[in-house]
């Protein structure tokens, strides 16, 4: 009797789903907390399944590859942590991101599960983000290497010194935008290679298009930012619904994407079809026969990918070059007196030049280690259980390298923040310090591969600067020096704050040798402008 004086409630089906869906994750969260109390892990800081330290750390840093190589004082060189379900693993030196990534490569060659942007932003046809096991991704990677590898970039070498060529003369005329000067040098050759397009000197409508892309680019490298990544169900809330703003956000970058990938393979298909098209990696495989749908959608992939992945980063890393030089003449004035003694005053650099300039090679290669344009590269993925040095490390853990700290380890470069090339040219093995093209391209079966193509355009713009311009401090109104600051952005991508400073022509002939290098300049510039005027029309249909 007692009993049935008992009321029961009874619950709405919402509010019981909503019950039921948290009983889940506190269960999932012990189940998580259980397995990995039988484990040992990595160090790395600690937390609860909800909050944990290592989340909050996180999303209070933006630098946050800075936070990682704080974190690798207190923790050692293998970092872990968790956010939510999802493990991490952070490799801090050379030898553990090598002996991982590149030794153990079958397993280590994926990429992350990302609902936010592989299921909602579609980015999963991207070569950046496509599965290890997709069978595009030989494909791609075939491609790539074929064009821009180091025996197929060798074709593009004359692309490549014409554009070296422009730059100069760009920066002979119009000094101040040395800043824009190098994004339009990177975006040229890049672009001539991939579309066979040559964009005008400012304004050009597909080299804003990079900008624009990379302006809506969302952090996606952030551990913990899309709670959809966590808790997928949550993509199939109403855009309406309060806390579903992502939605939005994936829609906007999804057809940001879109454009960028197909607004130049369009133009190329209308260029093919007028017959006026350029040699360019595009028209090359758009013109084969019997091309199916599958293989021209990875023809649009790859250029696409060549084409936005290949041309900020050159240009940050020119950027990062020109604040090097202007803090640090001494080193500019060994470079010059190398290039003097081989080259002389009659000619510019080329690329058969490169093994005869150890001096500017190693500017190079210090000017990548200095401030990497991406510190944390991008994140692999663990398909399988695995130990290493006595340590487990879970399937599906997203492992990425702190290529900052790598290039910034003291026990490797003493004075790391001192920009100093010499560090790679001691006759002695034992003291010649680690070249950074090893890591700062990335790892195993992942590494860029167009490194080869960014590393014959960055020496060639390096050493043809150096030969014919002084880059200084600027001077304020009283005549002192303004020495800037080195700050850099954080993102996925960082880069030089804007600065000031001041190439001027070493000689009236360094200055003769530009203006006579590039014959017809003018009438590159006015095709370009016409094909601008093409673009635009597209634009309008």
């Amino acid at each position: 009797m007692f009993l049935c004086l008992i009321r029961i409630p009874i619950l709405d089906t919402t509010t019981g789903l909503a019950i039921l869906s948290m009983a889940l994750i506190i269960l999932r969260g012990v189940f998580h907390w259980l397995r990995r109390s039988k484990r040992r892990f990595p160090p790395g800081p600690r937390g609860t399944y909800f909050f944990g330290g290592a989340r909050k750390e996180i999303m209070g840093s933006s630098f946050l590859w800075l936070k990682y190589s704080e974190w690798a004082k207190r923790y050692g060189p293998i970092i872990y942590y968790r956010i939510r379900n999802q493990p991490y693993i952070i490799l801090q030196n050379a030898k553990a991101a090598t002996d991982l990534l590149e030794k153990r490569a079958r397993i280590y060659s994926d990429r992350p599960n990302n609902i936010m942007f592989d299921k909602l932003v579609g980015s999963t046809n991207i070569m950046t983000r496509t599965k290890y096991r997709d069978p595009r991704f030989p494909k791609y990677r075939k491609m790539f290497h074929d064009e821009l590898g180091a025996r197929g970039g060798k074709a593009h070498w004359a692309v490549q010194e014409q554009e070296a060529k422009v730059f100069l003369m760009n920066l002979l005329d119009d000094p101040e935008n040395f800043l824009l000067h190098t994004r339009s040098t990177a975006s040229a050759a890049i672009m001539r290679v991939t579309y066979g397009y040559t964009p005008s000197r400012e304004n050009d409508y597909f080299v804003n298009l990079i900008r624009e892309w990379m302006a809506s680019f969302v952090d996606a490298g952030r551990p913990g930012l899309w709670l959809v990544d966590t808790y997928p169900f949550l993509r199939y809330l109403p855009r309406w619904f309060p806390g579903a703003g992502f939605l939005a956000i994936a829609e906007k970058q999804k057809r940001m994407n879109e454009k960028i990938l197909s607004t130049p393979i369009n133009w190329v298909k209308k260029e093919m079809a007028a017959g006026r098209a350029a040699s360019s990696f595009a028209s090359k495989y758009l013109s084969q026969p019997n091309l199916s749908a599958e293989d021209e959608d990875i023809v649009r992939v790859v250029s696409g990918v060549m084409y936005f992945a290949g041309s900020d980063t050159m240009a940050w890393t020119l950027a990062a070059f020109f604040l090097a030089m202007t803090l640090n003449p001494s080193i500019q004035e060994k470079a010059q007196h190398e290039l003097d003694a081989f080259l002389g005053s009659e000619r510019l650099p080329t690329l058969d030049d490169k093994d005869s300039l150890p001096y500017v090679k190693a500017i190079l290669k210090e000017t990548l280690r200095w401030h990497p344009v991406a510190p944390l590269g991008l994140p692999h993925r663990l398909t399988e259980d695995d130990e290493y040095e006595h340590m487990f490390i879970p399937a599906g853990a997203t492992v990425q390298p702190n290529i900052w700290q790598i290039a910034h380890d003291e026990e490797t470069y003493p004075d790391p923040m001192t920009f100093d090339p010499e560090r790679y040219l001691s006759r002695d093995e034992k003291h010649t310090q680690p070249d950074p093209m090893t890591y700062v391209f990335g790892f195993g079966r992942r590494i860029c591969p167009g490194m080869h193509f960014a590393e014959n355009a960055l020496f060639l713009t390096i050493a043809s600067t150096l030969a014919i311009f002084n880059i200084g401090k600027v001077l304020d109104e009283e005549g002192r020096e303004i020495t800037p600051e080195v700050k850099f952005t954080s993102g996925i991508v960082s880069h030089v704050e804007p600065f000031k400073c001041k190439a001027t022509p070493r000689s009236s002939s360094a200055e003769d040798l530009i203006r006579t290098s590039i014959p017809g300049n003018h009438d590159a510039e006015g095709t370009a402008r016409c094909l601008s005027k093409i673009v635009n029309k597209m634009r309008n249909e």
